[in-house]
């Protein structure tokens, strides 16, 4: 196990797609940041799994029969957010995925459909570090079919609340 997240991580090394690339995605949710409304930055990444310090975490594997754990991670404190990070982790069989974030206003960002190997995560992360409106800010992995349509198979979310 070991040895594959080693040969995966030198694979994936260097993998960074743009905000300019998220921005352009065509998405099944619309999801294109939402101008002048979230300055943020985002970044796609592609990547062996690590650990970061929690201040709210939502994860599981929704209709993906076990095979994918998406979750939402929210660093921030009340209402200030410093940071989401969507997450989609392969678990047994590669798949093509999207993350999205979802706020309480909509739609905040998604990455492209992106190959992820087992073992690797999709991310997707928006850093405000501002005050941000209270409410649900949300996961969602779409799984690309065969047919060129996509499924919803994660959707997990943190409250963000003064």
């Amino acid at each position: 196990m070991i040895r594959t997240i080693s040969r995966l991580a030198g694979s994936l090394a260097g993998l960074a797609l743009t905000a300019a690339a998220i921005a352009a995605a065509a998405t099944p949710a619309s999801a294109a940041p939402i101008a002048g409304t979230h300055p943020a930055v985002f970044r796609v990444t592609v990547s062996a799994v690590s650990v970061q310090p929690l201040t709210g975490t939502s994860c599981g594997t929704g209709s993906s029969s076990g095979n994918v754990t998406t979750c939402m991670h929210i660093d921030g404190s009340g209402l200030h957010i410093n940071f989401a990070k969507a997450s989609a982790t392969v678990n047994n069989a590669p798949r093509t995925l999207q993350v999205c974030i979802h706020g309480p206003n909509g739609t905040i960002g998604c990455s492209p459909f992106v190959f992820v190997p087992i073992g690797a995560t999709l991310s997707l992360t928006w850093s405000p570090n501002s005050n941000e409106p209270a409410g649900d800010y949300c996961a969602n992995t779409w799984r690309l079919n065969n047919d060129g349509s996509h499924t919803e198979i994660g959707h997990y979310c943190v409250n963000v609340h003064a």
